[in-house]
C-alpha cells in the first residue's frame, strides 16, 4: 500500500506514503505523579496528490478497505506503550506546500511512566513497515 514510511513529518514526501505525525493531544498526568501519559497520534496513509482523479479515488478505496487491518496493526502493546486505533477520517494533508489526499488514523497511546516521544513514533512506523502496509 505505502512504499515510503516516515516516523515523523518530513519536509517532503513521495507517495504512496505513511507519515506518523506529532501528537495532537497529550495528557501528561493520566495517573497521579506521571505514572502514565496518554497521547493521540495521527498516522496518515497518503495516497495521492489532492487532485481529483479516478486513480486517487481507487487508491483511497484500497486504504479504506484495509481499515480494519490497519487499525489492528496500530493497536498493540510494546515497550514504548500500549496503542489503540479506533477511528479514521479522510482528510487532506499538506506537506512542503503540496496538498495530498489521505486517510488519517487516530492512534491513542498510553505509556507507563514518562513517555519517550521518539520511541513511540519510531514504534508506530515500525508496526506499519513490519505489516507491509
Amino acid at each position: 500500500m505505502a512504499s515510503n514510511v516516515y516516523a515523523f513529518p518530513p519536509p517532503g514526501i513521495a507517495v504512496p506514503a505513511v507519515v506518523v505525525g506529532y501528537p495532537e493531544k497529550l495528557d501528561l498526568q493520566a495517573t497521579f505523579g506521571r505514572g502514565s501519559d496518554e497521547l493521540l497520534f495521527p498516522v496518515w496513509f497518503i495516497v495521492a496528490d489532492q487532485g481529483v482523479t479516478v486513480a486517487a479515488r481507487d487508491a483511497l478505496s484500497v486504504v479504506l478497505a484495509s481499515g480494519t487491518t490497519i487499525a489492528n496493526v496500530l493497536s498493540t502493546v510494546a515497550t514504548w506503550g500500549a496503542s489503540n486505533c479506533g477511528t479514521a477520517h479522510i482528510e487532506p494533508l499538506t506537506v512542503g506546500g503540496t496538498a495530498y489526499l489521505a486517510v488519517k488514523f487516530d492512534v491513542d497511546v498510553a505509556t507507563s511512566g514518562a513517555m519517550d516521544l521518539s520511541a513511540i513514533m519510531d514504534g508506530l512506523a515500525a508496526l506499519v513497515t513490519a505489516a507491509g502496509l
